[in-house]
């Protein structure tokens, strides 16, 4: 009997012991939960290249970094330079404003009274001020405030993709093992991982470079400067969640308006929220859902729900959290 008793309280201590270093675990990974999850799509994602430089090195440890440095080489050093583009743009206009009269400049306003143009004057430049005043005493110290935390979470991604190129095969057989499922429907959820994390990653891409060739030829049109440029920084900011191809599209149609080429201005504000917005919106969903074979309503709620619960890594995440769910809902109805 105090055997039995025994086998039982070490049972009850064990899963009470398990559910609580679980709990303790998450709490402290908590924060870091959208860097694992980015360096995971990142690995994914590059994996291919990793898999190719093997077969060139057979080193594991310097496949890796060598696959390190492609990724900041594809994905930073472009990033960095859109940034610098729309800042210099962004500095340019702000002097503009601050040194020429732009609502004069404006073309088709002269039916307005001269009081009322002094009026709109002097509101822009409240304007400009507020906006220089946020920017000094809000925003870079907000930045210099976070910038540890985003050194300390950059490291940590690194470190993470890292071992993930290194060991990330092995990782995923051994959770292959752990799951309490038979063999077939193993390769079935995997299967359906792989081709729904497949088809969000080529549904972005292809998306992106779609915007980025709308761009150009919209902005040729209409006569914008530099339109290829501006075509390449619009598909570059089209891969980034929050940001879109709008960072791009409105401040050059501002500027144009700034310039006093309203009619331009206008037409490329129409065109960035009417044609290119579109793609975004209604052909993205349609690639990613023909790629996968899951329904748009699923993929189009997967990227919604997935970036508003997991922030930016949330555009592959939900998708596949939803891909899961209706795989288990699958074997559950083929199980009865």
């Amino acid at each position: 009997m105090e055997n039995i008793s025994l086998k039982e309280y070490s049972k009850y201590f064990f899963v009470f012991s398990f559910v609580m270093v679980t709990i303790i675990s998450f709490l402290m990974v908590k924060s870091f939960v959208p860097v694992i999850l980015g360096a995971i799509i990142t690995t994914y994602t590059f994996n291919p290249i990793k898999k190719y430089l093997l077969k060139v090195f057979k080193n594991k440890n310097l496949c890796s970094v060598l696959t390190l440095i492609l990724v900041f080489l594809i994905i930073i050093l472009p990033i960095f330079f859109s940034i610098k583009v729309i800042g210099d743009e962004v500095v340019s206009v702000y002097n503009y404003i601050v040194t020429h009269d732009v609502i004069k400049s404006i073309p088709g306003l002269s039916f307005i009274k001269p009081e009322y143009l002094v009026y709109l004057e002097e509101q822009m430049d409240r304007i400009v001020e507020r906006v220089s005043i946020d920017i000094i005493n809000k925003t870079i110290p907000d930045f210099l405030l976070r910038l540890p935390n985003l050194i300390i979470s950059l490291f940590i991604m690194v470190f993470i993709t890292f071992y993930l190129f290194r060991d990330g095969d092995e990782f995923v057989k051994n959770v292959k093992e752990w799951l309490p499922i038979n063999k077939k429907e193993k390769d079935r959820l995997f299967d359906r991982i792989n081709k729904v994390s497949y088809a969000v990653i080529y549904g972005h891409i292809v998306t992106a470079l779609i915007q980025g060739v709308l761009g150009t030829i919209g902005f040729f049109i209409l006569g914008v400067p530099s339109p290829v440029l501006w075509g390449l920084v619009m598909s570059i900011f089209a891969l980034v969640p929050f940001v879109g191809t709008p960072i791009v599209w409105i401040p050059i149609g501002l500027i144009q308006i700034a310039a006093g080429n309203t009619i331009t201005g206008i037409l490329v504000l129409l065109y960035g929220s009417l044609i290119i917005s579109s793609v975004d919106n209604i052909i993205k969903p349609r690639i990613i859902s023909k790629k996968a074979k899951v329904h748009p309503i699923l993929i189009l709620l997967g990227v919604v729900g997935g970036i508003k619960f997991f922030g930016v890594v949330g555009f592959i995440i939900g998708p596949l959290i939803l891909a899961i769910f209706m795989a288990f809902l699958e074997f559950y109805v083929e199980g009865n």
